[in-house]
């Protein structure tokens, strides 16, 4: 019988939190069999200077500034049809907005927080649809179908990403961010897993994606030490009490993650149709 696969999402006791936590790193060590290139992508000027978010943590403010200012590179804007797996709010239209994309965009969870009088703005015509991305019906196909944040907490990630894969338009992208393996000490009991090289070549070699690393060992710490140790285990957060301080050490960890670029919090992953030609 094989053993059920822990999710950090749910209760656990002492003793399944240690196995996630020995599990989920001896996976992160698993050495990669398929070549998979891998580029650090640096934090753009934006994040350095002024307009650096003092709320928000080290990953979200990159995988943001990600969909903003890489994507388009990607993809260029205009009239697209997304699928936003694991929506949440549908915060990802507003972005997909400022970033020049206009259209259709349809998001899933399995959760119903979805505030689309919140997000839509003039860019988009927004749906739901409320379940298990696995089975849920979809009127495809999209242009973009993109998840940030969301595959770690999906029992079956690779059946959805060959589901998702029919889904796509031609010269559609999956577009997909993920926690590193370094983010295991940052959010701990955190989904089912973290992504490193092996896992992302696993889903992705053979689809032809681009890989690109977020963040460094700048960001890693400041995350570990502002927020993983007090909101996890103190309960305090010194990022609402002292802003401008945070703001600040955001800016500087930007700056300084590419001296310390071996530590990644995470992966952006831009995969064509895998019927594609990688070279186009």
């Amino acid at each position: 019988m094989t053993e059920r696969e822990l999710n950090g999402d749910e209760t656990l006791g002492l003793y399944d939190r240690l196995r996630y936590v020995g599990g989920n790193l001896r996976r992160n060590l698993r050495p990669r069999r398929t070549p998979l290139e891998v580029s650090r992508w640096p934090a753009p000027d934006r994040l350095r200077g002024d307009a650096a978010p003092g709320a928000s943590s080290p990953l979200r403010s990159l995988s943001e500034a990600f969909v903003r200012e890489e994507l388009p590179r990607q993809r260029p804007p205009g009239e697209v049809a997304v699928l936003d797996i694991g929506c949440g709010s549908g915060r990802l239209a507003a972005l997909l907005g400022e970033a020049g994309y206009r259209g259709r965009y349809t998001g899933v969870d399995a959760a119903d927080r979805f505030a689309a009088d919140a997000f839509a703005g003039p860019a988009f015509r927004m749906t739901f649809a409320h379940g298990d991305a696995h089975d849920v019906r979809l009127d495809g196909p999209f242009d973009l179908v993109c998840s940030v944040s969301a595959l770690e907490h999906i029992a079956e990630d690779q059946r959805l990403l060959d589901r998702l894969d029919g889904m796509l338009s031609p010269g559609g992208l999956q577009v997909h961010i993920v926690p590193a393996p370094a983010a295991l000490l940052l959010y701990l009991w955190h989904g089912y897993r973290q992504y490193g090289v092996a896992a992302l070549a696993d889903r992705f070699a053979a689809r032809g994606a681009r890989v690109f690393a977020l963040g460094g060992g700048a960001s890693w710490l400041l995350h570990f030490l502002w927020i993983t140790l007090p909101e996890t285990v103190l309960r305090a957060r010194l990022r609402r009490a002292f802003p401008r301080a945070y703001t600040t050490l955001l800016r500087l960890a930007f700056r300084l993650d590419g001296r310390l670029p071996s530590c990644p919090l995470g992966y952006a992953v831009v995969s064509p149709r895998r019927d594609a030609d990688p070279g186009s």
